[in-house]
């Protein structure tokens, strides 16, 4: 069977990991993310953004509870300029909802918001 991980499973989160200071809802993309891919990503990521405010989270992970809501995007592919802009503006957009944000891509961390 095919991983069902990325963007072109919005409805899936791909990976969800429970640490000292945060539960981090990590998408996983494999693929290379163009200006295209945009409006998926942003369907996948805020399908994210719900399943840690509205309950899910909770409710699949009782020990969520008091601790940070992290959205991580771990690319393996390097996207384009505009796919790095809008994840930028959506880590500034989810702070205000209390959710941290955090990107790799290929292995290396990017500072988000910046």
């Amino acid at each position: 069977m095919k991983n069902r991980c990325g963007i072109r499973h919005p409805d899936v989160v791909d990976l969800v990991t429970n640490g000292d200071d945060a539960f981090r809802l990590v998408l996983v993309e494999e693929q290379e993310l163009t200006d295209d891919d945009a409006l998926e990503l942003q369907q996948k990521l805020n399908n994210y953004l719900g399943f840690a405010l509205d309950g899910p989270l909770l409710e699949r992970y009782p020990e969520a509870s008091g601790k940070q809501a992290c959205i991580r995007v771990d690319l393996y592919v390097q996207p384009s300029p505009f796919i790095l802009e809008f994840l930028r503006q959506y880590a500034k957009a989810i702070d205000e909802y209390g959710v941290s944000f955090e990107l790799s891509v290929n292995g290396r961390e990017l500072e988000y918001p910046a």
